[in-house]
């Protein structure tokens, strides 16, 4: 639940931003897109874990958190319970989460 959450705040904040003009409708869109990407990417990784086949590496996967793509991350650790239980992996995404969040906030503060 705290994950939905997490996520509901997180779209609601960004829309707050761009109403208030905080934000350009591009980074809106660049938020969108990256956690599109991020969530299929992790869709993708899941299924070929399930076949046996190639993997994504999981720097791969906290590169697209750093990047923004952790709302995408957080939807499929929920529904598709998709690297939602290693504790090593889950420490470093709740640090990619958190050099976004921070990186995002110092660019609205400038």
């Amino acid at each position: 639940m705290l994950r939905i959450s997490l996520i509901i705040f997180t779209l609601l904040f960004l829309s707050q931003l761009h109403i208030n003009q905080q934000i350009s409708l591009n980074l809106c869109y660049y938020y969108l897109i990256i956690n599109m990407v991020t969530l299929f990417v992790y869709i993708f990784d899941k299924s070929a874990a399930i076949k046996g086949h190639w993997r994504i590496k999981e720097l791969h996967l906290h590169l697209l958190s750093l990047f923004g793509g952790w709302c995408g991350a957080l939807i499929a650790q929920q529904f598709i319970r998709h690297k939602s239980i290693k504790k090593p992996f889950l420490m470093v995404f709740s640090c990619t989460m958190l050099m976004n969040v921070i990186v995002l906030i110092t660019f609205i503060n400038r």
